[in-house]
């Protein structure tokens, strides 16, 4: 899917992350404080859905998760990239 085709959703689309958000906004996944939350309390799939892996390569050194969820996406994103091109946004 190319970056025009993404899919636009919405916090309503993802109540177990976003809960205490607007549910009729639109989820900015290229903004740090979205990607950290996504980092910290979602899964792969929320990851593959919200952020685009050019933003999270860019971002993710700057931003501010426990060194036990660094180190699992640190490990994931590795492995995944030895796979496959790293391209997870499909």
């Amino acid at each position: 899917m190319s970056t025009q085709e993404r899919v636009i959703y919405h916090y309503r689309d993802f109540p177990e992350l976003f809960q205490d958000l607007d549910p009729d906004a639109v989820v900015d996944g290229d903004d740090p404080l979205i990607i950290t939350r996504v980092l910290r309390e979602g899964n792969l799939s929320h990851v593959q859905k919200i952020v685009r892996m050019d933003v999270l390569a860019r971002e993710f050194d700057h931003l501010e998760l426990p060194a036990n969820i660094r180190r699992f996406w640190t490990l994931l994103l590795r492995k995944i990239a030895e796979r496959q091109p790293l391209n997870l946004n499909t």
